[in-house]
């Protein structure tokens, strides 16, 4: 694990016989574990069909709104929903390993496995959409202005574990002061470091931060060594629940880059991506500066 600020330059009982049956219940769990994912997926999509550029401005408010709310309802009832019983699943599967112990075979080992593996995706699959709930309840940037490297270092704390995991370098140079929200902008960080974890290639995951300011905006641009991106996926990646078909030993669920998106034009900002397949990849990020009272990296 690497942290790098440059310096002024750049700063129990068993049922056996049994797997058979268990075996179709998994599958039929498994696809209604699935089922919130198509729901969200079939929502989103309902809501782009029925939003029309030439409708009225006070309509096209109106539904945008009421279609928000009613998205946000969903995904809060969802995710609370989900984690209860998820966790009684996990705990069942783990309490039956402990508890069966070397009475059980390798079939019914790989069984529970399973069942944990399904586990751990629900879970992450909650836990971003109730990102993407807080994502959308953003109505703007606050009046304050942050430190962004204050928001960007407790991104790293929160991502400590992964990043000594990963083996990963971070380094980042000056940040500045300007107008937002620190909650949200270590959001930002957190999904694009993770997403630079997750899609790393042969060599351990390399990240380089840095800020410039341009004009009224200041540009961000966090990049990586990882496996890269074909430009035709450029714009497909910010959408939900879409994913890069590459080869890694754990994948997101395909929300991260959209909740960064939903933050950044929160904050009055834009991102996009630049990248080709195995050169890595930057991410570009533009927020407005804070013309009153910046200070660089300072207090």
């Amino acid at each position: 694990m690497a942290f790098a600020r440059r310096g002024a330059e750049a700063s129990s009982f068993c049922w056996p016989g049994l797997l058979t049956g268990a075996e179709a219940r998994l599958r039929a769990a498994e696809q209604q574990a699935l089922a919130p994912r198509r729901i969200a997926g079939s929502m989103l999509v309902d809501v782009k069909r029925n939003f029309k550029p030439g409708m009225p401005a006070h309509e096209s408010v109106e539904q945008s709104e009421s279609r928000v709310a009613e998205w946000q309802r969903f995904l809060d009832t969802a995710v609370h929903d989900l984690r209860a019983p998820l966790r009684g699943i996990g705990t069942s599967a783990e309490l039956l390993m402990e508890s069966c112990g070397e009475r059980l075979d390798d079939g019914a080992k790989q069984l529970i496995g399973t069942i944990l593996d399904g586990v751990s995706k629900i879970d992450a699959l909650s836990k971003a959409l109730a990102g993407y709930s807080q994502a959308l309840k953003i109505a703007g940037p606050p009046a304050g202005t942050i430190r962004v490297e204050s928001a960007l270092r407790s991104a790293l704390a929160a991502l400590e574990g992964e990043i000594r995991h990963s083996g990963a370098a971070v380094e980042y140079g000056p940040l500045p002061r300007l107008r937002g929200s620190h909650e949200h902008l270590s959001a930002l960080f957190c999904a694009l470091l993770n997403n630079a974890m997750l899609y790393h290639g042969t060599e351990p995951p390399s990240i380089h931060i840095t800020a410039q300011r341009e004009s009224d905006h200041w540009r961000f641009a966090v990049r990586d060594n990882g496996v890269g991106i074909e430009p035709k996926y450029w714009d497909q990646i910010f959408l939900p629940f879409q994913r890069l078909r590459v080869s890694t030993p754990r994948a997101g669920v395909g929300l991260g880059l959209t909740i960064c998106q939903k933050i950044v034009e929160a904050h009055g900002g834009t991102i996009w991506v630049d990248s080709q397949p195995l050169r890595g990849s930057t991410f570009f990020v533009t927020l407005p500066a804070d013309v009153e009272g910046e200070s660089g990296g300072g207090s």
